[in-house]
Protein backbone atom coordinates (compact mmCIF):
# COMPACT_ATOMS: atom_id res chain seq x y z
CA UNK A 1 0.00 0.00 0.00
CA UNK A 2 1.16 3.77 -0.24
CA UNK A 3 1.47 4.14 2.95
CA UNK A 4 3.79 1.44 3.36
CA UNK A 5 5.72 2.27 0.18
CA UNK A 6 5.95 6.01 2.67
CA UNK A 7 7.08 3.93 5.84
CA UNK A 8 9.56 2.32 3.54
CA UNK A 9 11.03 5.03 1.71
CA UNK A 10 11.37 6.90 5.32
CA UNK A 11 13.60 4.49 6.10
CA UNK A 12 15.82 4.82 3.12
CA UNK A 13 15.90 0.84 2.24
CA UNK A 14 18.23 0.32 -0.83
CA UNK A 15 15.74 -2.30 -2.35
CA UNK A 16 13.79 0.78 -2.91
CA UNK A 17 16.41 2.57 -4.86
CA UNK A 18 17.01 -0.92 -6.61
CA UNK A 19 13.36 -1.19 -7.66
CA UNK A 20 13.37 2.31 -8.95
CA UNK A 21 16.43 1.78 -10.93
CA UNK A 22 16.08 -1.92 -12.37
CA UNK A 23 13.69 -2.33 -15.42
CA UNK A 24 10.89 -4.32 -15.40
CA UNK A 25 11.35 -8.02 -17.08
CA UNK A 26 9.25 -11.23 -17.29
CA UNK A 27 5.32 -11.26 -17.70
CA UNK A 28 4.20 -8.60 -16.49
CA UNK A 29 6.62 -5.90 -14.87
CA UNK A 30 3.77 -4.56 -12.90
CA UNK A 31 3.02 -8.10 -11.46
CA UNK A 32 6.73 -8.33 -10.45
CA UNK A 33 6.64 -5.17 -9.09
CA UNK A 34 4.00 -5.76 -6.88
CA UNK A 35 5.66 -9.39 -5.52
CA UNK A 36 9.17 -7.59 -4.93
CA UNK A 37 7.44 -4.84 -2.84
CA UNK A 38 5.63 -7.19 -0.78
CA UNK A 39 8.78 -9.14 -0.01
CA UNK A 40 10.86 -6.43 0.77
CA UNK A 41 8.28 -5.08 3.24
CA UNK A 42 8.04 -8.34 4.76
CA UNK A 43 11.94 -8.65 5.49
CA UNK A 44 11.75 -5.07 6.87
CA UNK A 45 9.14 -6.05 9.16
CA UNK A 46 11.31 -8.34 9.97
CA UNK A 47 14.33 -6.56 10.58
CA UNK A 48 12.23 -3.83 12.62
CA UNK A 49 11.32 -7.21 15.05
CA UNK A 50 15.05 -8.35 15.52
CA UNK A 51 16.27 -5.03 16.36
CA UNK A 52 13.63 -4.96 18.97
CA UNK A 53 14.04 -8.28 20.49
CA UNK A 54 17.50 -7.23 20.53
CA UNK A 55 16.87 -5.30 23.89
CA UNK A 56 15.69 -8.21 25.64
CA UNK A 57 18.26 -10.76 24.87
CA UNK A 58 19.73 -11.12 28.23
CA UNK A 59 16.01 -11.74 29.86
CA UNK A 60 15.40 -15.25 28.69
CA UNK A 61 18.44 -17.08 30.45
CA UNK A 62 17.08 -14.83 33.53
CA UNK A 63 13.99 -16.11 33.41
CA UNK A 64 15.26 -19.86 33.04
CA UNK A 65 17.62 -19.50 35.99
CA UNK A 66 14.70 -17.78 38.12
CA UNK A 67 12.68 -21.01 37.12
CA UNK A 68 15.25 -23.55 38.34
CA UNK A 69 16.12 -21.59 41.21
CA UNK A 70 12.12 -21.83 41.92
CA UNK A 71 12.13 -25.75 41.14
CA UNK A 72 15.30 -26.01 43.56
CA UNK A 73 13.33 -24.02 46.50
CA UNK A 74 10.34 -26.35 46.13
CA UNK A 75 11.47 -29.63 45.14
CA UNK A 76 15.43 -29.71 46.84
CA UNK A 77 16.65 -32.87 45.88
CA UNK A 78 19.46 -34.61 48.66
CA UNK A 79 22.16 -33.18 46.54
CA UNK A 80 20.54 -30.05 46.44
CA UNK A 81 20.37 -29.66 50.04
CA UNK A 82 23.38 -30.67 50.74
CA UNK A 83 24.48 -27.75 48.42
CA UNK A 84 22.44 -25.34 49.71
CA UNK A 85 23.45 -26.41 53.44
CA UNK A 86 26.68 -25.46 52.32
CA UNK A 87 25.98 -22.56 51.07
CA UNK A 88 24.51 -21.39 53.93
CA UNK A 89 26.79 -22.28 56.55
CA UNK A 90 29.57 -21.04 54.02
CA UNK A 91 27.38 -17.66 54.33
CA UNK A 92 26.81 -18.07 58.40
CA UNK A 93 30.53 -18.50 58.46
CA UNK A 94 30.84 -15.21 56.17
CA UNK A 95 28.18 -13.26 58.36
CA UNK A 96 29.40 -15.01 62.02
CA UNK A 97 32.95 -13.95 61.32
CA UNK A 98 31.57 -10.11 60.56
CA UNK A 99 29.06 -10.10 63.01
CA UNK A 100 31.97 -11.22 65.71
CA UNK A 101 34.19 -8.54 64.73
CA UNK A 102 31.26 -6.03 64.88
CA UNK A 103 30.11 -7.53 67.98
CA UNK A 104 33.67 -6.74 68.98
CA UNK A 105 33.56 -3.81 67.84
CA UNK A 106 30.03 -3.00 69.78
CA UNK A 107 31.22 -4.65 73.07
CA UNK A 108 34.47 -2.30 73.26
CA UNK A 109 31.88 0.78 72.65
CA UNK A 110 29.76 -0.61 74.79
CA UNK A 111 31.90 -1.40 77.56
CA UNK A 112 33.17 2.12 77.17
CA UNK A 113 29.50 3.79 77.16
CA UNK A 114 29.51 1.39 80.71
CA UNK A 115 32.49 3.13 81.91
CA UNK A 116 31.44 6.43 81.20
CA UNK A 117 27.83 6.00 82.62
CA UNK A 118 29.35 4.34 85.76
CA UNK A 119 31.17 7.82 85.86
CA UNK A 120 28.57 9.63 85.30
CA UNK A 121 26.05 7.85 87.58
CA UNK A 122 28.64 7.76 90.85
CA UNK A 123 29.07 11.82 90.14
CA UNK A 124 24.93 12.05 89.95
CA UNK A 125 24.91 10.03 93.38
CA UNK A 126 27.43 12.76 95.00
CA UNK A 127 25.18 15.33 93.46
CA UNK A 128 22.23 13.68 95.61
CA UNK A 129 24.31 12.90 98.37
CA UNK A 130 24.96 17.15 98.62
CA UNK A 131 21.51 17.65 97.60
CA UNK A 132 20.06 15.18 100.46
CA UNK A 133 22.64 17.26 103.04
CA UNK A 134 20.99 20.51 101.68
CA UNK A 135 17.90 19.01 102.29
CA UNK A 136 18.54 17.99 105.94
CA UNK A 137 19.87 20.93 106.79
CA UNK A 138 16.65 23.08 105.20
CA UNK A 139 14.55 20.85 106.70
CA UNK A 140 16.45 21.29 110.04
CA UNK A 141 16.12 24.90 109.66
CA UNK A 142 12.81 25.01 108.74
CA UNK A 143 12.00 23.34 111.77
CA UNK A 144 14.26 25.91 113.64
CA UNK A 145 11.98 28.50 112.43
CA UNK A 146 8.89 26.77 112.73
CA UNK A 147 9.65 26.44 116.36
CA UNK A 148 10.92 30.19 116.75
CA UNK A 149 7.39 31.05 114.78
CA UNK A 150 5.35 29.33 117.09
CA UNK A 151 7.34 30.65 120.24
CA UNK A 152 7.05 34.41 118.66
CA UNK A 153 3.19 33.62 118.03
CA UNK A 154 2.95 32.69 121.88
CA UNK A 155 5.09 35.59 122.28
CA UNK A 156 2.84 37.61 120.43
CA UNK A 157 -0.37 36.39 122.25
CA UNK A 158 1.05 37.33 125.75
CA UNK A 159 1.76 41.10 124.18
CA UNK A 160 -1.46 41.01 122.84
CA UNK A 161 -3.22 40.34 126.55
CA UNK A 162 -1.05 42.00 128.12
CA UNK A 163 -1.58 45.54 125.81
CA UNK A 164 -5.63 44.42 126.47
CA UNK A 165 -4.79 44.53 129.93
CA UNK A 166 -2.89 47.79 129.59
CA UNK A 167 -5.06 49.08 127.41
CA UNK A 168 -8.30 48.65 129.46
CA UNK A 169 -5.92 50.18 132.26
CA UNK A 170 -4.95 52.98 130.69
CA UNK A 171 -8.87 53.22 129.75
CA UNK A 172 -9.56 52.92 133.54
CA UNK A 173 -6.79 55.60 134.37
CA UNK A 174 -8.05 58.20 131.43
CA UNK A 175 -11.86 57.98 133.18
CA UNK A 176 -10.43 58.64 136.72
CA UNK A 177 -8.35 60.84 134.96
CA UNK A 178 -11.59 63.10 133.49
CA UNK A 179 -13.61 62.32 136.70
CA UNK A 180 -10.43 64.08 138.90
CA UNK A 181 -10.11 66.37 136.10
CA UNK A 182 -13.73 67.39 136.16
CA UNK A 183 -13.96 67.92 139.92
CA UNK A 184 -10.52 70.04 139.60
CA UNK A 185 -12.28 72.10 137.16
CA UNK A 186 -15.39 72.28 139.47
CA UNK A 187 -13.46 73.11 142.59
CA UNK A 188 -11.66 75.69 140.22
CA UNK A 189 -14.94 76.64 139.17
CA UNK A 190 -16.32 77.28 143.18
CA UNK A 191 -13.05 78.99 144.36
CA UNK A 192 -13.73 81.58 141.28
CA UNK A 193 -17.43 81.64 142.28
CA UNK A 194 -16.54 82.78 145.66
CA UNK A 195 -13.76 84.87 144.55
CA UNK A 196 -16.25 86.90 142.39
CA UNK A 197 -18.88 86.92 144.70
CA UNK A 198 -16.04 88.86 147.12
CA UNK A 199 -15.03 91.12 144.57
CA UNK A 200 -18.36 91.80 142.55
CA UNK A 201 -16.69 91.38 139.50
CA UNK A 202 -14.62 88.53 138.42
CA UNK A 203 -10.92 89.57 137.87
CA UNK A 204 -10.63 90.08 133.92
CA UNK A 205 -13.73 92.07 133.95
CA UNK A 206 -15.68 89.30 131.07
CA UNK A 207 -18.12 87.80 133.91
CA UNK A 208 -19.92 89.42 136.63
CA UNK A 209 -20.39 87.43 139.82
CA UNK A 210 -23.51 84.54 140.49
CA UNK A 211 -24.73 87.13 143.14
CA UNK A 212 -25.06 89.90 140.96
CA UNK A 213 -27.23 89.75 137.36
CA UNK A 214 -28.53 92.85 134.82
CA UNK A 215 -31.35 93.60 134.52
CA UNK A 216 -31.82 93.10 130.47
CA UNK A 217 -33.18 97.15 130.12
CA UNK A 218 -30.86 97.19 126.70
CA UNK A 219 -29.33 95.34 123.91
CA UNK A 220 -25.90 94.86 124.42
CA UNK A 221 -24.92 92.60 121.28
CA UNK A 222 -27.08 91.83 118.42
CA UNK A 223 -26.17 89.58 115.70
CA UNK A 224 -27.72 87.20 113.22
CA UNK A 225 -27.09 83.65 112.41
CA UNK A 226 -28.70 83.11 109.29
CA UNK A 227 -30.75 80.59 110.38
CA UNK A 228 -33.70 79.31 112.27
CA UNK A 229 -33.00 78.90 116.15
CA UNK A 230 -34.68 76.88 118.54
CA UNK A 231 -33.27 77.05 121.80
CA UNK A 232 -30.63 77.97 123.91
CA UNK A 233 -28.48 77.56 126.94
CA UNK A 234 -25.64 79.36 128.76
CA UNK A 235 -22.77 78.75 131.75
CA UNK A 236 -19.37 80.38 132.84
CA UNK A 237 -16.46 79.41 133.96
CA UNK A 238 -14.98 77.81 131.27
CA UNK A 239 -11.58 76.33 130.05
CA UNK A 240 -9.57 76.97 126.54
CA UNK A 241 -9.77 76.86 124.09
CA UNK A 242 -13.71 77.93 124.87
CA UNK A 243 -14.91 81.52 126.14
CA UNK A 244 -14.90 81.51 129.40
CA UNK A 245 -18.43 82.62 128.84
CA UNK A 246 -20.02 80.70 126.57
CA UNK A 247 -23.25 80.38 125.22
CA UNK A 248 -24.66 77.47 123.04
CA UNK A 249 -27.62 77.99 120.42
CA UNK A 250 -29.34 75.16 118.77
CA UNK A 251 -30.85 75.52 115.40
CA UNK A 252 -33.54 73.83 113.53
CA UNK A 253 -31.07 72.42 110.54
CA UNK A 254 -29.09 70.17 113.50
CA UNK A 255 -26.03 72.91 114.38
CA UNK A 256 -25.13 74.46 117.90
CA UNK A 257 -23.93 77.51 117.37
CA UNK A 258 -21.44 78.64 120.10
CA UNK A 259 -21.37 82.21 120.99
CA UNK A 260 -18.61 84.28 123.43
CA UNK A 261 -21.18 85.16 126.13
CA UNK A 262 -19.61 88.56 126.36
CA UNK A 263 -18.61 89.94 123.00
CA UNK A 264 -21.17 88.01 121.30
CA UNK A 265 -18.81 86.94 118.60
CA UNK A 266 -19.47 83.33 116.67
CA UNK A 267 -16.93 80.98 117.87
CA UNK A 268 -17.65 77.62 116.49
CA UNK A 269 -20.59 75.72 115.36
CA UNK A 270 -20.98 71.89 115.23
CA UNK A 271 -23.60 69.43 113.67
CA UNK A 272 -25.39 67.20 116.28
CA UNK A 273 -25.15 64.42 113.66
CA UNK A 274 -24.47 63.71 110.11
CA UNK A 275 -28.18 63.49 109.96
CA UNK A 276 -28.71 66.87 111.02
CA UNK A 277 -32.03 66.68 113.06
CA UNK A 278 -33.31 69.29 114.37
CA UNK A 279 -31.66 70.32 118.13
CA UNK A 280 -35.07 71.10 120.57
CA UNK A 281 -33.09 71.48 124.17
CA UNK A 282 -29.92 72.02 125.38
CA UNK A 283 -28.15 72.17 128.49
CA UNK A 284 -24.59 73.42 129.66
CA UNK A 285 -22.68 72.18 132.31
CA UNK A 286 -20.11 74.89 134.06
CA UNK A 287 -16.40 74.65 133.62
CA UNK A 288 -16.51 71.40 131.93
CA UNK A 289 -17.40 71.87 128.33
CA UNK A 290 -19.97 69.44 128.40
CA UNK A 291 -23.27 69.64 126.32
CA UNK A 292 -26.44 67.81 126.45
CA UNK A 293 -28.32 68.37 123.43
CA UNK A 294 -31.78 66.89 122.38
CA UNK A 295 -32.84 66.37 119.22
CA UNK A 296 -35.73 65.73 117.01
CA UNK A 297 -34.71 61.82 116.34
CA UNK A 298 -35.75 60.50 120.12
CA UNK A 299 -31.92 61.17 121.37
CA UNK A 300 -29.77 63.22 123.04
CA UNK A 301 -26.19 63.47 122.72
CA UNK A 302 -23.52 64.54 124.79
CA UNK A 303 -21.39 66.58 123.01
CA UNK A 304 -16.99 67.71 124.02
CA UNK A 305 -16.90 71.06 123.35
CA UNK A 306 -13.49 71.60 123.64
CA UNK A 307 -12.67 69.07 121.33
CA UNK A 308 -15.66 69.28 119.59
CA UNK A 309 -16.26 65.62 119.50
CA UNK A 310 -19.32 63.17 120.65
CA UNK A 311 -18.96 61.86 123.44
CA UNK A 312 -22.18 59.19 123.56
CA UNK A 313 -25.91 58.81 122.10
CA UNK A 314 -28.13 58.73 124.50
CA UNK A 315 -31.14 56.05 122.99
CA UNK A 316 -34.54 54.90 124.67
CA UNK A 317 -37.23 56.68 124.50
CA UNK A 318 -40.10 55.83 122.03
CA UNK A 319 -41.36 59.96 121.38
CA UNK A 320 -39.42 63.33 121.03
CA UNK A 321 -37.29 64.33 123.54
CA UNK A 322 -38.89 67.76 125.31
CA UNK A 323 -36.08 68.04 127.91
CA UNK A 324 -32.45 66.96 128.93
CA UNK A 325 -30.24 68.27 131.81
CA UNK A 326 -27.78 67.56 134.60
CA UNK A 327 -28.69 66.56 137.42
CA UNK A 328 -25.92 68.32 139.70
CA UNK A 329 -23.20 71.02 139.56
CA UNK A 330 -20.72 69.21 140.82
CA UNK A 331 -21.41 65.95 138.97
CA UNK A 332 -21.18 66.02 135.27
CA UNK A 333 -21.63 62.01 134.84
CA UNK A 334 -25.55 61.38 136.27
CA UNK A 335 -28.19 63.80 133.55
CA UNK A 336 -32.10 63.07 132.90
CA UNK A 337 -34.37 63.10 130.21
CA UNK A 338 -37.99 63.47 129.46
CA UNK A 339 -39.99 62.51 127.03
CA UNK A 340 -43.63 62.85 125.10
CA UNK A 341 -43.59 58.93 125.90
CA UNK A 342 -44.51 59.81 129.16
CA UNK A 343 -40.93 58.85 130.80
CA UNK A 344 -38.67 60.44 132.46
CA UNK A 345 -34.92 58.45 132.22
CA UNK A 346 -31.94 58.59 134.66
CA UNK A 347 -28.21 58.53 133.14
CA UNK A 348 -25.16 57.79 133.49
CA UNK A 349 -23.58 59.88 130.65
CA UNK A 350 -19.63 58.59 131.23
CA UNK A 351 -21.10 55.50 130.24
CA UNK A 352 -24.05 56.05 128.12
CA UNK A 353 -26.64 53.68 130.78
CA UNK A 354 -29.85 54.48 131.80
CA UNK A 355 -29.65 54.16 135.44
CA UNK A 356 -33.39 54.38 135.56
CA UNK A 357 -36.71 54.89 133.78
CA UNK A 358 -39.36 56.55 135.82
CA UNK A 359 -43.18 56.99 134.34
CA UNK A 360 -45.29 59.75 134.66
CA UNK A 361 -48.89 60.01 134.66
CA UNK A 362 -48.82 61.87 130.92
CA UNK A 363 -46.84 62.64 128.39
CA UNK A 364 -44.41 65.33 129.34
CA UNK A 365 -43.95 68.23 127.36
CA UNK A 366 -41.12 69.97 129.54
CA UNK A 367 -38.82 69.55 132.22
CA UNK A 368 -36.27 71.34 134.60
CA UNK A 369 -33.82 69.94 137.60
CA UNK A 370 -33.11 72.08 140.78
CA UNK A 371 -28.61 71.40 140.30
CA UNK A 372 -28.34 71.79 144.28
CA UNK A 373 -30.97 68.78 145.16
CA UNK A 374 -31.37 66.47 141.92
CA UNK A 375 -35.13 67.50 142.54
CA UNK A 376 -37.24 67.41 139.14
CA UNK A 377 -40.31 69.04 137.79
CA UNK A 378 -41.94 68.10 134.76
CA UNK A 379 -44.93 69.65 133.17
CA UNK A 380 -47.60 67.77 131.53
CA UNK A 381 -49.91 68.16 128.18
CA UNK A 382 -52.99 68.82 129.95
CA UNK A 383 -51.22 71.79 131.85
CA UNK A 384 -50.25 69.80 135.19
CA UNK A 385 -47.20 69.94 137.04
CA UNK A 386 -45.38 67.13 139.11
CA UNK A 387 -42.48 66.38 141.11
CA UNK A 388 -39.68 63.80 141.40
CA UNK A 389 -37.09 62.83 143.75
CA UNK A 390 -34.88 60.77 143.66
CA UNK A 391 -33.33 60.87 146.59
CA UNK A 392 -36.48 60.01 148.15
CA UNK A 393 -39.30 58.44 146.23
CA UNK A 394 -40.06 55.76 143.67
CA UNK A 395 -42.00 57.96 141.25
CA UNK A 396 -43.54 60.99 141.05
CA UNK A 397 -46.05 62.54 143.48
CA UNK A 398 -49.16 63.18 142.48
CA UNK A 399 -49.59 66.02 139.16
CA UNK A 400 -50.85 69.40 140.78
CA UNK A 401 -52.87 71.73 137.62
CA UNK A 402 -50.82 75.33 137.57
CA UNK A 403 -52.32 76.46 134.13
CA UNK A 404 -55.62 76.44 132.09
CA UNK A 405 -56.90 73.06 131.57
CA UNK A 406 -55.95 71.60 127.91
CA UNK A 407 -53.12 74.19 127.60
CA UNK A 408 -49.15 72.13 127.42
CA UNK A 409 -46.54 73.56 129.78
CA UNK A 410 -44.04 74.74 127.57
CA UNK A 411 -40.96 75.86 129.58
CA UNK A 412 -39.90 75.19 133.46
CA UNK A 413 -37.59 76.51 135.63
CA UNK A 414 -36.25 76.28 139.25
CA UNK A 415 -34.80 79.06 141.36
CA UNK A 416 -31.68 79.56 142.46
CA UNK A 417 -32.33 78.25 145.91
CA UNK A 418 -34.47 75.29 144.65
CA UNK A 419 -37.81 76.64 146.57
CA UNK A 420 -39.60 78.29 143.36
CA UNK A 421 -41.04 76.68 140.51
CA UNK A 422 -41.52 79.10 137.40
CA UNK A 423 -43.70 77.50 134.37
CA UNK A 424 -44.87 78.85 131.34
CA UNK A 425 -47.80 77.70 129.27
CA UNK A 426 -48.69 77.27 125.31
CA UNK A 427 -51.48 80.18 126.11
CA UNK A 428 -48.86 82.37 127.55
CA UNK A 429 -49.51 82.57 130.82
CA UNK A 430 -46.68 82.27 133.63
CA UNK A 431 -46.99 81.00 137.00
CA UNK A 432 -44.30 81.50 139.77
CA UNK A 433 -45.42 78.71 143.19
CA UNK A 434 -43.49 77.22 146.00
CA UNK A 435 -41.81 73.97 145.37
CA UNK A 436 -43.69 72.91 148.45
CA UNK A 437 -46.83 74.21 147.54
CA UNK A 438 -47.47 74.12 144.04
CA UNK A 439 -51.20 74.15 143.79
CA UNK A 440 -51.01 78.15 145.32
CA UNK A 441 -49.14 80.19 142.86
CA UNK A 442 -47.62 83.07 144.25
CA UNK A 443 -47.71 84.78 141.17
CA UNK A 444 -49.36 84.86 137.99
CA UNK A 445 -48.19 86.93 135.11
CA UNK A 446 -49.10 86.79 131.41
CA UNK A 447 -47.26 87.10 128.18
CA UNK A 448 -48.74 87.57 124.19
CA UNK A 449 -50.02 84.26 123.30
CA UNK A 450 -50.96 81.70 122.28
CA UNK A 451 -46.82 80.69 121.71
CA UNK A 452 -46.89 79.35 117.82
CA UNK A 453 -45.17 75.69 117.61
CA UNK A 454 -43.24 74.52 114.62
CA UNK A 455 -44.58 72.47 112.25
CA UNK A 456 -41.62 70.20 112.96
CA UNK A 457 -41.45 70.37 116.23
CA UNK A 458 -43.72 70.95 119.14
CA UNK A 459 -42.80 74.44 121.60
CA UNK A 460 -40.28 74.54 124.03
CA UNK A 461 -39.65 78.14 125.54
CA UNK A 462 -38.07 77.98 128.95
CA UNK A 463 -38.71 80.64 131.11
CA UNK A 464 -35.58 82.10 133.43
CA UNK A 465 -34.64 83.17 136.88
CA UNK A 466 -31.91 85.81 136.74
CA UNK A 467 -28.97 84.41 138.86
CA UNK A 468 -29.37 86.25 142.14
CA UNK A 469 -33.30 85.31 142.17
CA UNK A 470 -34.91 88.68 141.93
CA UNK A 471 -35.79 89.11 138.71
CA UNK A 472 -38.09 86.43 135.84
CA UNK A 473 -37.80 86.64 132.39
CA UNK A 474 -39.92 84.74 129.63
CA UNK A 475 -41.04 85.27 126.09
CA UNK A 476 -44.08 85.69 124.62
CA UNK A 477 -44.95 86.02 120.73
CA UNK A 478 -44.83 89.84 120.78
CA UNK A 479 -41.75 90.00 122.62
CA UNK A 480 -39.04 88.89 126.36
CA UNK A 481 -40.71 90.21 129.35
CA UNK A 482 -38.95 90.98 132.74
CA UNK A 483 -40.75 90.78 136.11
CA UNK A 484 -39.80 91.81 139.28
CA UNK A 485 -39.29 88.27 141.19
CA UNK A 486 -40.70 89.45 144.59
CA UNK A 487 -43.57 91.90 143.45
CA UNK A 488 -44.58 90.45 139.95
CA UNK A 489 -44.68 93.91 138.30
CA UNK A 490 -43.28 94.68 134.95
CA UNK A 491 -39.80 95.72 135.05
CA UNK A 492 -39.03 96.11 131.18
CA UNK A 493 -40.62 94.74 127.88
CA UNK A 494 -39.00 94.60 124.46
CA UNK A 495 -41.14 94.18 121.32
CA UNK A 496 -39.53 91.87 119.38
CA UNK A 497 -40.41 89.73 116.26
CA UNK A 498 -40.81 85.52 117.06
CA UNK A 499 -38.90 85.43 120.68
CA UNK A 500 -38.22 81.27 121.12
CA UNK A 501 -36.27 81.06 123.92
CA UNK A 502 -34.43 83.27 126.46
CA UNK A 503 -31.80 82.40 129.05
CA UNK A 504 -30.60 84.04 132.55
CA UNK A 505 -27.90 81.26 133.00
CA UNK A 506 -24.63 84.44 133.15
CA UNK A 507 -24.44 87.93 134.55
CA UNK A 508 -26.20 89.12 131.31
CA UNK A 509 -29.76 87.50 129.59
CA UNK A 510 -29.92 86.12 126.19
CA UNK A 511 -32.27 85.69 123.49
CA UNK A 512 -32.59 83.79 120.41
CA UNK A 513 -35.27 84.28 117.49
CA UNK A 514 -36.61 82.05 115.44
CA UNK A 515 -35.79 84.33 111.79
CA UNK A 516 -31.75 83.68 113.25
CA UNK A 517 -31.30 86.97 115.26
CA UNK A 518 -29.88 87.11 119.11
CA UNK A 519 -29.88 89.26 121.87
CA UNK A 520 -27.47 89.94 124.73
CA UNK A 521 -29.16 92.40 127.42
CA UNK A 522 -27.66 94.54 129.73
CA UNK A 523 -28.88 97.44 131.92
CA UNK A 524 -28.23 101.40 131.69
CA UNK A 525 -26.19 101.94 134.92
CA UNK A 526 -23.20 99.43 132.97
CA UNK A 527 -23.58 100.46 129.97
Amino acid sequence: PPAEDASLKAQGSPANLDVAATPAEGPSSAETASTFCQGAWRESLLAQIVARDRHVEGLTPLYEQYKECKELVSRPSKRGSAAWSSLEREESVANSSGQAEESQAANAAMQETIKETAKLLRAKDAEIAALRKINQEQAEEISEKERAHAETGREATRLAQENAEKKAEISHMREQLQARSAEAERLLAEVQRLREARGGYASDGECKTWCTSEIPEMQRVAGNLQTELTCVTAAGLQGEPLPRSLVAVGTADGYVKLLDGVSGRLHAHLSVSKDLPRVVAMDLAEATGLLLAASSDQAVRLLDLRGQRLRHTLRGHRAEVSACGWLRTSDTSSAFTASADGTVKLWDVGRGQTLRSVPASAPVTAAAPHLGSGVIVVGHKGGQLSVFDPRVGEGFVAPVLLHREGKPVVGINLSPDGRQVLSLSQDGSVCCASLERMSDPRLRLEVAGPLQSSANSGLLSTPAFAPDGKHLLACGADGVHCWSAESGEIVCKHDLESPVAVCWDLAHAVSVHKDGHYYIWGSEKHK
